[in-house]
């Protein structure tokens, strides 16, 4: 079994088919296949349990007293089913969830301001972008899931022309 440790944030999160991350974003990892994985991030440690000293300590789980040990392992940094993601650029590179967060920071941004504001087109021109971000975001995420990571540069300051 494959898992990630975030050295930031101390999270420690099994792999799936979907894009899974830690608690602070800065690690995330997925299964390609049933043996092969990519992760990403400068705080990820890859680590591995044995799956048959694994399942052999939950077996025979003991009643009381300390429980039954297994093997667990840190997985080199060069692995043929484990491979680390070099991001091109970190501060362009998000993941799906990273992205729905930011735009829903901006969407209540704007609708604060709307408040103030009755007819203002700049407004509208940034709330159409944003529409137009969730209409891509809907692509991607329904579109091939081999690539885990979505590299977009998205425009979100509210800086008047």
């Amino acid at each position: 079994m494959k898992l990630l440790v975030c050295t930031e944030c101390l999270s420690v999160f099994s792999l799936d088919i979907q894009i899974k991350r830690c608690q602070c974003g800065a690690v995330i990892g997925r299964y390609l296949d049933d043996v092969t994985a990519i992760y990403s991030g400068d705080d990820a440690i890859p680590i591995g349990f044995n799956n048959t000293s694994l399942f052999k300590a939950i077996k025979d789980q003991p009643t009381d007293g300390l429980g039954l040990k297994f093997k667990a392992f840190v997985i080199p940094k060069e692995c043929s089913t484990f491979h680390k993601q070099t991001l091109v650029n970190e501060s362009t590179q998000v993941t799906y969830n990273q992205l729905v967060y930011t735009l829903k920071q901006k969407i209540s941004e704007i609708e604060g301001i709307l408040e103030n504001s009755t007819n203002d087109e700049f407004l509208r021109g940034k709330l159409s972008g944003l529409k137009n971000a969730v209409s891509l975001i809907s692509i991607l995420c329904n579109s091939d899931r081999s690539n885990p990571l979505i590299n977009i540069e998205i425009d979100t300051t509210l800086h008047r022309p």
